[in-house]
């Protein structure tokens, strides 16, 4: 810049008390940006040795620039060591003298706090396990940083949750973590609350960002219904046979080239490992109705999200698509989100598409869920405890019952604690004791064994 003379004071800009409006455009650059917004230099001048900044239409200095540092002729004025009034910063003694047209070099630096954002994962929570919640810095600080946040009830209830005041930022690092916990209750209704940064005791050196809270909701892990745990035998197949083999041979609402249209590629005893991956007929029973698991696929997409196909015998009501969900491996699919609800589904080669048999499919799209072949994945149904269940037959009793007649499909067993009825089938196995959650009994026709699980 190249200073001009304002009569007593040597500067650059206009004087906002010189009627005469003297102004110099000797400054090269007179506006700048910072947080998006546009600021300009009004005047710069030296008088009596005290340099006088001011920007020009602001009545009040921005916060932002309390850490800035003014660099003239080498000189350096931190503004937090100015007398600021209104958008004018004054610093006495600045050992500056101006003479007009001499050349002085300016910049003005402002530092920029970084920004603090907040996450949470795992995000729904099941209920009693932790979620980790998250601070991260735009970049890093020299010194570490304590960042306060709040935590917030929304629809959960005292002692649902626990609670976090503060995440600690190392020196150097961007991140730095909370634990929350959450706890079962005796509901079966999901809970939310919000975790928050505390912005009216945030600390200087970092600014609130986006997002600055966030909500955790925690998935209730509702009634146990049913519970299994299978193995992997065929890539992507949890359960059931390959749809090709489930058509409906034209009008035949039982069989498929004259067999049973459920076993057509697992009826081998044991069954063929590429097909199938349980022995038994996996079924659930619900207000008074069987629901037999014909299929359960992960399928499509890309890895690590993932299709998870779910498919029933027969077309589930809307009352029981409300509350019943699919638990696979602690993650939780409930029917009532998922995109497919009920659908049919065509199978075969070109123009002998036909309709698959008994097969009402549930798909949920983008999951986290996958498996591999060979690996033991834990399954769960549960509901919110409004609906009524069956009990278990078919092979009850502890070990040691003994052997019972052609027992009907197996129904799901009683829930834990409950006792299991022995010797399954028609009359004739002994009693057993009580025993462990109820699993599923054999498949029509089989023999009811004495000595299964209660």
């Amino acid at each position: 810049m190249t200073p001009y003379d304002f009569g007593g004071a040597v500067g650059v800009g206009c004087l906002e008390a010189d009627a005469t409006r003297k102004c110099s455009s000797a400054l090269t650059m007179t506006n700048f940006n910072l947080n998006s917004v546009t600021y300009k230099v009004s005047s710069l001048l030296v008088s009596n040795g005290t340099l006088v900044f001011t920007l020009g239409g602001i009545t009040s200095f921005p916060s932002n620039f309390l850490a800035a540092t003014l660099k003239v002729d080498g000189m350096n004025f931190a503004v937090s060591a100015a007398t600021i009034s209104g958008g004018q910063t004054q610093w006495a003694n600045s050992g500056l003298s101006w003479s007009a047209g001499d050349t002085v070099s300016l910049s003005l630096t402002a530092f920029l706090p970084p920004t603090v954002t907040l996450s949470a994962s795992p995000n729904p929570v099941t209920e009693g396990q932790s979620v980790t919640v998250t601070a991260t810095l735009s970049r890093a600080l020299s010194n570490a940083a304590i960042i306060p946040v709040t935590v917030t009830r929304n629809t959960s209830e005292s002692g649902d949750h626990g609670t976090l005041a503060s995440i600690t930022i190392n020196s150097d690092q961007t991140a730095g973590t909370g634990t929350i916990t959450t706890n079962q209750d005796t509901d079966y209704e999901d809970e939310t609350f919000t975790v928050s940064l505390d912005t009216a005791n945030l600390p200087s050196s970092v600014t609130a960002g986006s997002p600055s809270s966030v909500p955790v909701t925690i998935n209730d892990l509702g009634r146990t219904l049913l519970t299994s745990t299978l193995t992997v035998k065929q890539h992507g197949h949890l359960r059931g046979c390959n749809i090709s083999n489930l058509i409906d041979n034209i009008g035949d609402d039982s069989k498929v080239d004259g067999k049973n249209w459920t076993r057509t590629s697992c009826s081998s005893n044991p069954p063929d490992p590429s097909s199938d991956a349980l022995t038994e007929e996996d079924t659930l029973t619900y207000n008074g109705e069987s629901y037999r698991i014909i299929r359960l696929t992960s399928e499509g997409s890309i890895p690590p999200h993932w299709q998870i196909v779910l498919g029933f015998d027969k077309r589930v009501p809307d009352e029981m698509i409300d509350v019943l969900c699919l638990w696979v491996d602690g993650s939780r699919l409930c029917l009532r989100d998922a995109r497919d609800q009920n659908k049919r589904i065509l199978s075969g080669p070109g123009s002998e598409t036909r309709l698959v048999h008994n097969l009402y499919v549930f798909s949920w799209q983008k999951t986290p869920i996958g498996w591999t072949v060979e690996q033991t994945v834990p399954l769960r149904f549960s509901d919110d405890g409004s609906g009524t269940i069956g009990g278990g037959s078919g092979g009850g009793g502890t070990p040691g019952g003994s052997s019972g007649s052609s027992g009907p499909p197996g129904a799901l067993g009683p829930p834990p604690g409950s006792s299991g009825s022995g010797g399954g089938g028609t009359p004739g196995g002994s009693s057993g004791s009580s025993g462990p959650p109820g699993a599923l009994g054999p498949p029509p026709g089989s023999s009811g064994s004495g000595g299964g699980v209660g």
